[in-house]
């Protein structure tokens, strides 16, 4: 509601398994704000890469735990910008003012303040997600991460002490 009330024509779109709230649930929230037409429930999105290159800017707006947030490589792969809040393993995907804005969990206002620049500015969409995707790159390509996982095996295996 913070964004749309900055941004008029801004839409939210959202993917996902039905989780902790069904998509019945969150229509209505939008319809009590007053967003009916700015928010878009899709649920599973067969398609992710294209549903991503749909859209301008990312958020993972966990709450709780991010082990390791797929959706967060995914959007940066996308050359994508991402908000995500301050969760699990984001602040260490996610660099902030670079690749993407981190708030913390709960704040809806951060969490506005983080998108509305962006959506306002494509061309600082368009550094950040190019930034992200360097970031993908560098750090989470399949290869390259596959890579350094086996290296921290061997690293590990490599000081264990011989019987």
């Amino acid at each position: 509601a913070h964004v749309r009330a900055a941004c008029p024509g801004a839409e939210l779109w959202l993917a996902g398994a039905e989780v902790s709230i069904s998509a019945a649930d969150l229509e209505a929230k939008a319809r009590a704000l007053g967003l009916g037409g700015a928010v878009h429930v899709l649920g599973h999105v067969g398609r992710i890469r294209d549903f991503y290159r749909s859209c301008h800017v990312g958020v993972v707006a966990s709450l709780g735990s991010e082990a390791v947030s797929r959706a967060a490589v995914e959007w940066m792969a996308s050359a994508r910008p991402l908000v995500a809040t301050k969760a699990g393993c984001l602040p260490e995907t996610v660099l902030d003012g670079k690749t993407g804005m981190l708030v913390e969990p709960g704040d809806a206002e951060a969490l506005a303040a983080a998108l509305i620049p962006l959506v306002r500015d494509a061309a600082a969409r368009d550094v950040m997600g190019k930034a992200a995707r360097k970031r993908y790159e560098e750090c989470y390509r399949t290869d390259r991460f596959a890579a350094d996982t086996i290296k921290l095996y061997q690293d590990a295996l490599h000081h264990i002490p011989h019987r």
